[in-house]
C-alpha cells in the first residue's frame, strides 16, 4: 500500500483535533473493509488485504483500528446485497467511525456511480476513505480527475472480465463442455487439471430423472412423482424433498435428452448483471449423454402443454356447489346469483324474468336451503353405503399403513420447516439492511403458513388412524355414522361430491328430485 502524502496527513490530524474537542477521542477510529468476488480469481485474498491494511494503520500513530468488515464472493458492481458494506456505511453516518481503509479502490466499489455516491456519503458524515492505490481526498482538480479515471477503469475491468467469462462459457457450450451449474443427474469429470470439463451422467441421481419422466408419460400426477421419489430415498442436492415447481422445471430441461443450451433466449435473467455485451443463444444438440430419449422428452412436453391448456382458471371460492347439476322443470339449467343489498345467494332460472313463450314459472330458490337439503340426502346416502359395505381386515390394514406413512412424512416435513424457520430467524437477526430483513420475514411467514397447513393435514390423518384402530379392534364393528359437517367441510369437497354422486337435480316450485349416478 502507498504512504499518505503531506496534505492527507495534515487533513487527518486536523480532523483528529476537531474530534478531540467534540467527542473526546484520542485517535481517529479506523475500519478495514476487504472484499473478494467470484470472478476475482487473481485478486488478493481477504486475509492478505486485512494484513496489509493493519500494517498501514500501524504506520500512523493517530489511527486506531476499531472494526474489520469483510465479504467473500460478493460483486463490487452492486451494493444492495453487500450487508457488511452497508453496515459500515451506516456506522459512518451514525458517527461511529472516522476513517475507512481499503487495500485498493476497486475493493470499495467497481461501479463509477456507487463509488462516487459512497465516497460522497462518507465525506458528508465527516469520515474519510483511504485507498492503498490512490488518494480519495482530492486536494486539486487533478486529484479529482485521477480519481474519476480510476473508478471508470475499475468498472471497465469488471465489465470486461464478465464478457470474457461469458465468451469462454459460450465456447465451452459449442464444444459440448460443462457450462455453469449442471442440473440434477449430471456431474463434471476432468481427465486432469488442464483438460476441459466433461459432462457425465451421475448414476446416483439419474434414476430419479427417469422416474419423473416415466410417471408423467404414464399420466401420473406430480404428487405421485413426489411420493415415488420419497419411497426410493431420492432427495435434492440440498437434502430436501422434491417439490412440484422443481419437478416441473426438471421435466422441461432439454439437457436430459442430450441438448446443451446456454444463454437461452427468453430465459431467466438476473435483475442486476455486470455483463453489458450481448451474446447469442448457444444450442448444441446431441452433445451430452442422454438420461432419457428425445422421443420421451417430446411426449412429456406435449402432456405438460395439454395440462396447461386444459387447466381451469383458479377461483377464489366455489360459492354455488350445485351449478352444473341443477335443472329447472322447463329443462334449462339453473345457475347461482346474488340478489339484494344483503347479497343473498339464490339459484335462478334465467327464463323466469323473460316474457312470452320463454317465460318460466319457477321462482328463485334460496341457495343455502337448497344446498342444505341436498347435503342431508347425500349424507344419508353415503352412510347407507358405508353401513352395507364390509371392509376386510386386509383392506383396513392397508389403509392404516398408508395413513401412518402419510403422518410420518408430514412429521418429517414439519421438523424440516422448523429448522428452516429457526435458521432464517437467526440469519435475519444479523442483518441491518431493511429490504433484506423484509425478504427474510416474508420467507419466515411462508414457512410458518406451510407448517400450519401440514400440522392440520397431519391431525386429519391421525383422526383417520384412530377410526381405523377402532375397526381393527373389532372385525364386525361398523363405523359410526358420519355427520353432515364431517363430509361437506368445504365448498370444494362439496362440489366434487355432488359431481361424483349426482347425475341431475330437478327443481320446480313444489318439489326436488335427485337422480344419482349409476
Amino acid at each position: 500500500m502507498r504512504c499518505l502524502d503531506t496534505n492527507e496527513i495534515k487533513l487527518l490530524k486536523s480532523e483528529l483535533e476537531n474530534k478531540k474537542k467534540s467527542i473526546g477521542v484520542s485517535k481517529l477510529r479506523a475500519a478495514i473493509y476487504a472484499r473478494k468476488s467470484a470472478e476475482d480469481e487473481r485478486q488478493t485474498s481477504i486475509p492478505t488485504q486485512i494484513e496489509e491494511c493493519k500494517k498501514f494503520i500501524s504506520n500512523y500513530e493517530f489511527l486506531e483500528l476499531k472494526q474489520i468488515f469483510q465479504e467473500d464472493n460478493v460483486s463490487g458492481m452492486f451494493i444492495d446485497k453487500r450487508t457488511e458494506f452497508n453496515k459500515m456505511l451506516s456506522m459512518t453516518i451514525n458517527g461511529e467511525l472516522d476513517v475507512i481503509i481499503v487495500m485498493k479502490l476497486d475493493r470499495f466499489s467497481r461501479s463509477v456511480e456507487d463509488a462516487s455516491n459512497g465516497i460522497k456519503r462518507i465525506r458528508q458524515s465527516g469520515c474519510f476513505l483511504i485507498a492503498g492505490d490512490i488518494a480519495c481526498i482530492p486536494q486539486t482538480p487533478s486529484d479529482g480527475l485521477l480519481l474519476n479515471i480510476m473508478t471508470a477503469l475499475n468498472q471497465y475491468y469488471a465489465e470486461r472480465a464478465a464478457s470474457d467469462v461469458m465468451a469462454s462459457e459460450c465456447n465451452n457450450a459449442l464444444k459440448g463442455f460443462a457450462t455453469g451449474l449442471l442440473p440434477y443427474g449430471y456431474k463434471i469429470v476432468r481427465a486432469d487439471r488442464k483438460s476441459p470439463p466433461q459432462i457425465m451422467i451421475n448414476e446416483d441421481e439419474a434414476p430419479a430423472i427417469r422416474i419423473m419422466f416415466e410417471a408423467i408419460e404414464q399420466g401420473e400426477s406430480y404428487n405421485y412423482v413426489i411420493g415415488e421419489l420419497e419411497k426410493q430415498g431420492f432427495k435434492t442436492r440440498k437434502d430436501t424433498t422434491f417439490c412440484k415447481s422443481t419437478i416441473n422445471a426438471m421435466l422441461r430441461n432439454e439437457k436430459y435428452c442430450g441438448n446443451l443450451i446456454y444463454n437461452r433466449l427468453g430465459g431467466k435473467r438476473k435483475k442486476n448483471r455486470v455483463l453489458v455485451e450481448k451474446f447469442d443463444e448457444i444450442r448444441n444438440e446431441d452433445s451430452i449423454p442422454k438420461i432419457i430419449s428425445v422421443e420421451q422428452f417430446n411426449n412429456v412436453q406435449k402432456i405438460l402443454s395439454d395440462k396447461n391448456r386444459c387447466r381451469p382458471k383458479p377461483h377464489k371460492s366455489t360459492k354455488y356447489i350445485l351449478t352444473g347439476s341443477l335443472s329447472c322443470k322447463c329443462g334449462r339449467p339453473m345457475s347461482g346469483s346474488m340478489t339484494g343489498s344483503k347479497h343473498i345467494r339464490n339459484y335462478i332460472c334465467r327464463c323466469h324474468t323473460q316474457k312470452g313463450e320463454n317465460h318460466c314459472e319457477t321462482r328463485d330458490i334460496n341457495a343455502d336451503k337448497l344446498e342444505r337439503a341436498v347435503k342431508i340426502v347425500l349424507t344419508d346416502y353415503i352412510n347407507s353405503y358405508i353401513a352395507n359395505t364390509d371392509l376386510s381386515q386386509d383392506e383396513i390394514k392397508k389403509l392404516y399403513e398408508e395413513y401412518t406413512q402419510d403422518t410420518t412424512r408430514y412429521e418429517r416435513k414439519i421438523v424440516d420447516l422448523d429448522k428452516t424457520i429457526n435458521r432464517l430467524i437467526m440469519q435475519s437477526a444479523k442483518l441491518t439492511d431493511q429490504d433484506m430483513i423484509k425478504v427474510y420475514q416474508k420467507s419466515i411467514r411462508s414457512c410458518q403458513n406451510e407448517c400450519k397447513t401440514l400440522q392440520s393435514q397431519k391431525a386429519e390423518k391421525e383422526k383417520n388412524i384412530d377410526r381405523l384402530n377402532s375397526l381393527l379392534s373389532s372385525k364386525n364393528k361398523k363405523p359410526a355414522s358420519l355427520k353432515i359437517n364431517e363430509i361437506f367441510y368445504n365448498d370444494e369437497i362439496s362440489k366434487k361430491l355432488v359431481i361424483l354422486l349426482i347425475d341431475k337435480i330437478y327443481v320446480d316450485n313444489n318439489e326436488i328430485k335427485i337422480k344419482f349416478n349409476a
